[in-house]
């Protein structure tokens, strides 16, 4: 598993290594402490995994974004950054990261929240969410996405209802009794229909829209 570390911290970035280190025994880790350096080893080299801090010395907020994904469209980007403004928040999950977690959290929830990123699922810190609803229950007057986007499918509807939940293509699969590679065709389907690239716009604007 290749993991790109950017932070400008080295202490934060050390132990971001080490905690990183208990996913797998085979992780090789690549080290960046600006943004320059970052989009060198993204246009070099492939990675499983980049996690950033959103505010680097030669660059800020979502442009850090916007940068990065000139370089990669589909590897994801989890930020781990000390900012708590929840219209910050959802613009980066807006512009394609998988995950948003608080500097001040936990070794254990930072494992457990990049395990599920790696399943394929999207977090957003609870504050950042303005009251949505995120237990795995339906919203009681929350309309499904057929609702919301005329044009989605009731099957792809469904994959969308299940994505905005969390979870990961695998068990979207199994629930609705068909294949992963069914899944990811809805999937395809639904960001031609939404207007977006990925999952988490996905989920972004499904949220947004509701």
């Amino acid at each position: 598993m290749k993991i790109l570390v950017i932070e400008n911290q080295v202490i934060f970035r050390n132990g971001l290594k080490n905690v990183l280190a208990c996913l797998a025994k085979d992780i090789e880790f690549t080290e960046a402490s600006d943004c320059k350096s970052a989009l060198h080893y993204l246009g070099n080299q492939t990675f499983d995994l980049v996690i950033t801090e959103l505010f680097l010395p030669d660059s800020s907020g979502i442009a850090t974004l916007n940068q990065f994904r000139t370089k990669i469209t589909s590897t994801p980007i989890v930020v781990v950054c000390s900012e708590n403004n929840p219209q910050i928040i959802r613009a980066v999950i807006a512009r394609g990261a998988s995950a948003f977690i608080p500097k001040s959290s936990s070794d254990s929830f930072l494992l457990s929240v990049i395990q599920f990123v790696h399943s394929g699922g999207v977090y957003l810190p609870p504050n950042s969410l303005d009251g949505w609803e995120q237990s795995d229950s339906p919203v009681p007057n929350d309309p499904p996405a057929q609702g919301v986007f005329p044009s989605v499918s009731k099957r792809q509807s469904e994959v969308l209802d299940n994505v905005v939940q969390g979870k990961p293509n695998k068990v979207i699969a199994r629930e609705m009794n068909i294949s992963e590679g069914t899944v990811k065709s809805h999937l395809s389907q639904l960001f031609r229909a939404l207007g977006v690239k990925n999952r988490t716009e996905a989920v972004y604007a499904a949220r947004h829209r509701r």
